[in-house]
């Protein structure tokens, strides 16, 4: 298993990163996906978030939804990929657009993750794909903006039912917070949600 300094390592030295995402897609892997794309593009990568599956209408309202796109329509050829919140390799949906790209790398918080990429960040024990993003995010030196508060408490929140579930950590909770001292409508984006 890899750590985030190794995987944040992975990252400075790649460049036209695939971000995918699972199928069926829900707020945590459309809210970390977002969040990591958003981030490297701020690092000066080319990088977007893969969907195969139509987003959600709920999540259209998440900064940077119009630029999720699916595996074939891809603004440019990608050199690797990021697979996030997805537990096992078949919940990456169609890979045939990127089944050529063997430059691997994975970030998840499912315990069943039997870590089928070339480098894979899996803690079980984090409330969400969001909060290891969140750790990446910080690791890569990226300050959090409006965009990354927005998807990330998108990501942890869904995930924990909105800090309610069982698996809600006090990791969690200041991921939430530190989302909030950035600044954002969280009444409405918590109404959208919930």
């Amino acid at each position: 298993m890899a750590t985030i300094p190794e995987l944040a390592a992975w990252i400075e030295a790649r460049d036209d990163i695939a971000v995918v995402a699972h199928v069926s897609p829900d707020g945590d892997t459309l809210g970390s996906g977002l969040a990591l794309a958003r981030a490297l593009t701020r690092l000066g990568k080319r990088a977007a978030l893969v969907s195969q599956d139509k987003v959600p209408h709920m999540y259209q309202f998440l900064p940077g939804i119009d630029r999720v796109y699916p595996p074939s329509k891809l603004p440019f050829e990608p050199k690797c990929v990021l697979y996030e919140d997805v537990a096992a390799y078949d919940r990456a949906g169609d890979k045939g657009a990127l089944s050529h790209v063997k430059d691997t790398a994975l970030i998840d918080h499912h315990a069943t993750n039997p870590c089928f990429a070339g480098l894979c960040v899996i803690d079980e024990n984090a409330s969400a794909t969001g909060v290891i993003a969140l750790r990446l995010i910080d690791q890569m030196g990226v300050e959090l903006d409006r965009e990354l508060a927005v998807t990330l408490y998108t990501a942890i929140a869904t995930d924990t039912g909105n800090l309610s579930y069982s698996n809600t950590t006090a990791e969690a909770a200041r991921g939430i917070a530190r989302c909030l001292d950035v600044g954002f409508d969280i009444e409405d984006v918590s109404l959208r949600l919930f």
